[in-house]
């Protein structure tokens, strides 16, 4: 299944740089706000984490973080990927070499492919935090 946010077009192939470059950057504040929120639930559940006495319930949290701590590293790759892209959409502003044109628009929709990864895999992580950490209040109070 092609997971690419856009549906299957000449989209990418046809959109100006000025396009891409706003689309690039869209994904960049949408990665500031990832961050944000990795950075929220670490401290959620190490605050949970201490006052825990039940030990599935530790676990549990223990094992959502060390997914989450996964999650975070993927996101750095991530950022540092559309950094260098943004980079390269800049210079080929400037440029009128077809050929690296064409790879850069492919890259374009790997880099597309991997941003839509990422968000469906952090709304499933995140998906599970709330019901682990429901489930720990439930258990073990506030």
């Amino acid at each position: 299944m092609d997971s690419r946010m856009r549906p299957q077009s000449e989209y990418v192939h046809q959109a100006s740089w000025q396009q891409l470059f706003a689309l690039t950057k869209h994904w960049q504040t949408d990665l500031l706000f990832y961050q944000d929120e990795i950075r929220f639930f670490r401290r959620l559940m190490e605050n949970k984490l201490v006052w825990l006495e039940k030990d599935k319930n530790i676990e549990d949290l223990r094992s959502l973080g060390n997914r989450l701590a996964v999650m975070a590293e993927g996101l750095k790759g991530l950022q540092r990927s559309l950094a260098e892209h943004l980079q390269r959409v800049t210079e080929f502003e400037q440029q009128t070499s077809h050929l690296d044109q064409k790879s850069f628009r492919t890259e374009h929709v790997l880099l597309e492919d991997l941003f839509t990864e990422f968000i469906k895999g952090f709304r499933q992580l995140k998906k599970e935090i709330f019901e682990c950490v429901e489930h720990v209040v439930e258990t073990e109070g506030d």
